[in-house]
């Protein structure tokens, strides 16, 4: 299985930690995040990572090399110029039939595994991992029509699904892509909708954190204590997968646990029946081992 790491951004909002670090390096736990991400994908069943990098990409490709300590073949794509989140992909050459794409700084415990074999079950264009996420307004809401108020809302909350940055494509998608111009995801997307493209859902309630300020690494350095990210040496070969104290086999426990808006561990995926749940509308993520 083939997976993109998209790892080439800025992160202007972790200023000045990213001045001298990439973002994808900046420490949960004891290794950077991306490091815990490219371990999680090689259980997953992932054997080469093609990692698109921009800032401070040297220093990436310093500490990740060819990708032997991780199990892993890696090779590089190095921007020029800021691509976004989806144009990378236009220049990247041998792209696999279907592949996992992941932004750089994800911190989930979502089974990649599964989702990409849902994918590939639906004959998905593209699948998206999503949670189902509440905005609580800070202010009263009111509705008017014809200048009377009819109703008034005391900071109501609204529900909406959030993509968790986490994709499987399959590679005729990149066609829509044009070498070497920036494009978005949401992009994309709109992109594929436009040409009456499969775009399926992947519903996940597993811990996810998108580490893009100072606040989501602190809560994020907070979850990986409660779920027992296990430290390892990189020097001791790819088969040191498990420390005392730690469940999991890929770097971060596989438990019921989730990250809910405070940032506090949760209950996550609930099953019953032995199986997760599903809608009509997206399948329940196991994040169960």
């Amino acid at each position: 299985m083939q997976a993109i790491v998209v790892a080439g951004g800025r992160g202007i909002r972790l200023d000045p930690l990213t001045r001298v670090l990439p973002k994808p390096l900046l420490p949960v736990g004891d290794e950077p995040i991306a490091a815990i991400l490219l371990r999680q994908l090689r259980q997953a069943g992932v054997d080469e990572v093609i990692m698109c990098l921009g800032h401070l990409g040297d220093l990436i490709k310093a500490y990740f090399q060819d990708g032997g300590r991780f199990g892993l073949s890696i090779r590089y794509m190095q921007e020029t110029a800021p691509l976004g989140t989806a144009g990378p992909l236009a220049g990247i050459i041998d792209l696999a039939e279907d592949f996992l794409v992941v932004n750089g700084d994800e911190f989930t415990t979502l089974d990649f595994q599964a989702m990409f074999q849902y994918h590939i079950a639906h004959h998905a264009d593209m699948t998206i991992a999503v949670q189902k996420k509440e905005l609580v307004s800070a202010f009263g809401v009111l509705e008017v029509k014809k200048g009377r108020i009819v109703a008034y809302r005391e900071k109501p909350k609204f529900d909406y699904w959030a993509s968790m940055g986490i994709y499987v494509l399959n590679r005729r998608v990149v066609d829509f892509l044009q070498t070497g111009r920036r494009s978005d995801i949401p992009e994309l997307v709109q992109t594929l909708l436009l040409h009456d493209a499969r775009i399926l859902s992947y519903y996940s309630q597993d811990m996810w954190l998108d580490i893009g300020t100072r606040d989501d690494l602190e809560k994020a350095q907070q979850a990986a204590v409660a779920l027992g990210v296990c430290p390892r040496a990189v020097d001791d070969g790819v088969d040191n997968d498990r420390a005392e104290g730690c469940s999991g086999s890929n770097g971060l426990s596989r438990q019921e646990l989730s990250v809910d808006a405070s940032g506090v561990a949760g209950n996550g995926c609930k099953r019953k029946g032995g199986e997760a749940r599903a809608d009509a509308q997206s399948q329940c993520a196991d994040s169960y081992l």
